[in-house]
């Protein structure tokens, strides 16, 4: 609730990303708040008003995704929608605005991000979510303490430029700040 609140704000793309773990790691509990009371919960605060606010937030998480039918796979019908608001403004970086720094790094992240789609045999997702997917990997990697090869690490590289630059203008775009001329 705490972190999620705070990446929400500050990057939409680590939002995303962490909230795909949250997913995960519900799944990994099984939705037994019993597991993820002393894994996920009581690590964020001592407080117990906190805690208990966190366990409330983790409750209604859960919920929402029993509702939506994704025990076992699958994500949140809010975290697609912002998927889909990342995906508009990456076509209207590269096709209204013509924003040229992001078209920059989308240019250098294409090679990447074709061949992590071939890989991944992902070819109906779209850029966007194949960067993000890509990013989730290199968590997941991560937690696995596997070694990452210097190519894969360049093309995640290319996916983390992609992402940091989009969550920068969808935050700029929700703040009202973004205009085509800040590019």
């Amino acid at each position: 609730m705490l972190i999620a609140s705070s990446k929400y704000e500050e990057n939409i793309a680590e939002y995303i990303l962490y909230m795909w773990h949250l997913e995960d790691m519900i799944r990994a509990c099984k939705f037994s708040i019993e597991l993820i009371r002393p894994n996920l919960i009581e690590p964020q605060s001592k407080d117990p008003q906190v805690l208990q606010k966190i366990e409330d937030w983790y409750l209604d998480f859960m919920k929402k995704m029993r509702q939506e039918g994704i025990e076992e796979k699958g994500h949140l019908g809010e975290l697609n929608d912002i998927l889909i608001e990342l995906l508009y403004l990456h076509n209207s970086l590269l096709n209204i605005t013509k924003d040229k720094t992001y078209e920059k790094l989308f240019l250098e992240a294409q090679p990447a991000i074709k061949e992590f789609s071939s890989k991944a045999n992902s070819s109906a997702l779209n850029p966007v979510e194949v960067c993000l997917n890509g990013q989730y990997a290199k968590l997941l990697l991560k937690i696995q303490k596997k070694n990452i090869s210097p190519g894969t690490e360049e093309a995640f590289a290319h996916f983390r430029k992609v992402l940091a630059y989009l969550a920068l203008r969808y935050k700029e775009m929700k703040t009202g700040v973004y205009t085509a001329m800040s590019n």
